[in-house]
């Protein structure tokens, strides 16, 4: 995702959800933070991108994004507020806004502390060992999905984020047409990218293997 902007033709409205601004963009969609009013939260809010709406694969992995998160009611798993389909057709997705970094953000110059590394990466095992008990396998395991905020005791929280590219376990392991768009390739295991073998929840510990490589050496 990139970083916050202003975006002049931004939609003023979605599903009830009053937007403030762009917090990123993703291969397949648009971050807006946004604010409920009668609800009175702030939400991170998913719209497939307007040249991707009219896609049946990647609305069907749109929603399939919506329906993962939604099963795993898991602490370090981003809590979803809702989701969607507004009258004119376009598929939304409210999240809880973590205000802060991610650990990509947090590695721009250099090395992260090797404690602070291990507790983030071993935090994020937590969470895929849990998806992968649900059948969950995320995909997509990378520093820029891993949000870092703050807890109420002034603690760095761990968020893994970004279930867009998940696939379950009791489905067939053939990639759509769509994957590699979405699919980054400096952490994603090679069954992934190629197809060629079933993937399971082995994928993911490639990727957090190469999560740890970017934290720990900055490169």
């Amino acid at each position: 995702m990139s970083e916050p902007e202003s975006v002049p033709d931004q939609p003023t409205e979605v599903a009830g959800y009053l937007v403030d601004r762009v917090l990123g963009r993703g291969g397949m969609s648009v971050v807006y933070l946004a604010w409920h009013p009668t609800r009175g939260h702030w939400a991170a809010l998913k719209v497939l991108a307007a040249e991707r709406a009219h896609n049946p694969a990647l609305r069907a992995r749109f929603r399939r994004e919506g329906e993962t998160t939604a099963r795993l009611g898991h602490p370090n798993v981003v809590a979803l507020y809702g989701r969607g389909e507004t009258a004119d057709g376009q598929l939304w997705i409210a999240m809880q806004y973590v205000e802060g970094a991610n650990a990509e953000t947090a590695v721009p110059a250099g090395p992260m502390d090797p404690q602070r590394a291990l507790r983030i990466v071993s935090e994020v095992a937590g969470v895929l060992d849990y998806a992968h008990s649900h059948g969950v396998v995320h995909q997509d395991v990378k520093p820029s999905n891993i949000l870092l905020g703050k807890r109420a005791d002034g603690r760095e929280r761990v968020i893994l984020a970004d279930f867009g590219s998940a696939a379950l376990l009791s489905t067939t392991s053939e990639p759509d047409a769509e994957d590699s768009l979405v699919a980054s390739f400096a952490y994603t295991a090679p069954e992934v990218i190629t197809g060629d073998t079933a993937v399971d929840g082995r994928a993911d510990l490639y990727s957090l293997g190469c999560t740890l490589f970017r934290l720990l050496t900055g490169s």
